[in-house]
């Protein structure tokens, strides 16, 4: 006999769940032209469906960033795109928010704009910012200010729970790594070259591992850097999350420390 449809599978593909997610709000409006959910429609559904509050802050919070896209081949080869980091806030959105602005404009010395739950800082490049970043590299303190750009997103849900996702974006560190990779794979091959016109051509069957030392080369210096930024960037992260107040910029010479009090 053939299955009842009382008797539905217990799980759902995620393309599914979100699509009768969407259909219900729908009918339950009594209105099937709109799309999309409202905040408080997708909060009510994720608490039907037992989606914990702590869960569905940080699932918004990573929402609010607006970055996404998937996995690509060069992410395998030499490193990630981006580094993330998501906490759960012990204090308000609306300071987190502006601790999270505070922190990358004076704490990490970036250009901030955005509105909202979100908060964008781009590398400075005036005179004064480029003197205290090399200042805080010698410290080892710069990672953030050399990113080209860093979002800090918060979400939060009506309840008062609040999480916030810092996302640094590091391809283009990345890209400098591979340029330097390419340029000691090519150099490489050249060598190889020269030397199978010396020597012969069996000197060719190491172009493989010329070009091989290159990638190697190339994902050795992105991790490094992910190494050093993914570090900057919990620390964003575990400060924002919970509410310390960032350091002036007088901390790059050792004469301001931050606070540990959420701004009233």
């Amino acid at each position: 006999m053939a299955a009842s449809r009382d008797h539905l599978d217990d799980h759902l593909e995620l393309s599914a769940a979100q699509e009768i997610l969407r259909r219900a709000v729908r009918l339950d409006r009594g209105d099937p032209a709109v799309d999309g959910l409202s905040r408080q429609a997708l909060e009510a559904a994720a608490s039907e469906i037992g989606v914990h509050p702590t869960a569905m802050a940080m699932a918004l919070a990573e929402a609010a960033t607006g970055v996404h896209g998937r996995r690509r081949r060069l992410e395998g080869v030499v490193g990630p795109r981006a580094v993330v980091a998501v906490r759960v806030c012990a204090v308000p959105a609306d300071d987190a928010v502006h601790l999270a602005r505070t922190l990358l404009e004076r704490g990490h010395l970036l250009r901030v704009s955005g509105s909202g739950s979100l908060v964008v800082g781009h590398r400075r490049r005036d005179p004064a910012a480029k003197a205290v970043r090399t200042l805080r590299s010698m410290r080892g303190t710069a990672a953030l200010s050399k990113v080209q750009e860093v979002r800090a997103g918060v979400g939060s849900l009506a309840d008062g729970t609040a999480a916030v996702c810092v996302h640094a974006d590091v391809s283009d560190r990345r890209t400098g790594a591979v340029i330097t990779g390419s340029i000691f794979g090519a150099l490489g091959v050249l060598g190889i070259g020269v030397g199978a016109a010396a020597a012969g051509p069996l000197v060719l069957l190491l172009v493989p591992a010329a070009l091989g030392t290159g990638v190697a080369l190339a994902r050795q210096a992105h991790q490094d850097t992910v190494r050093r930024v993914a570090l900057a960037v919990d620390e964003a992260a575990d400060a924002v999350a919970g509410g310390v107040v960032p350091a002036s910029p007088l901390a790059a010479f050792g004469l301001r420390r931050p606070r540990t009090a959420a701004p009233r």
